[in-house]
């Protein structure tokens, strides 16, 4: 199972016929702001968004929104407005999830 909470997807622990128990993992989003992101399981059994990388399985992808940014109403002292940048929030954001072969 992979959810998302807050700015990080879960990805429950399972066991792999072929790679053996895969514990649970969180991965933080926040550098992949504004991205489209896959999540790869590795022969090691460890997780790598490197699409540039050999992987076992590829198990989820998403596009993940972009940072958010609000007017704090303060001025710098060029006079320009002082932004916040809002955590990263991923309640609407839809997974798409394969499942490991059997």
């Amino acid at each position: 199972m992979i959810y998302s909470t807050g700015a990080k997807i879960i990805i429950e622990g399972f066991n792999c016929l072929k790679l053996g128990s895969i514990p649970k993992t969180e991965i933080d989003l926040t550098p992949y702001a504004g991205q489209y992101v896959r999540v790869w399981l590795d022969q090691d059994g460890s997780y790598s968004l490197d699409p540039a990388t050999d992987h076992y399985w590829q198990m989820a992808e998403m596009n993940i929104p972009d940072l958010q940014e609000i007017d704090t109403g303060e001025i710098d002292e060029e006079g320009a407005p002082i932004m916040e940048v809002l955590p990263l929030d991923l309640s609407d954001m839809v997974i798409a999830v394969w499942e490991l072969p059997t």
